[in-house]
């Protein structure tokens, strides 16, 4: 497992980050709290604070968007698709 894969903790249900998404984030997170992964086409949206990223979390399931959940460095993390 290299570096960057091991930073990136696992989302609810066994799942990683694919690779394509890490790296999007490697490039990107510091600069933009809002990104689309150039491979997947996935949206990255990412957040500092916890209080936060459990509001968009709850905004997002009363909407019935799937979103994914993970954490990255010091980010709170919610992949969606397109």
């Amino acid at each position: 497992m290299d570096v960057i894969t091991h930073e990136a903790n696992k989302l609810p249900g066994g799942k990683n980050l694919s690779a394509c998404c890490i790296k999007t984030l490697e490039e990107l997170v510091a600069n933009n709290p809002m990104m689309a992964c150039q491979h997947c086409e996935k949206i990255i949206k990412r957040f500092e604070e916890e209080s936060a990223f459990q509001h968009y979390v709850k905004f997002c399931r009363s909407r019935k968007r799937k979103i994914e959940e993970a954490s990255y460095k010091n980010y709170k993390i919610i992949l969606f698709n397109k």
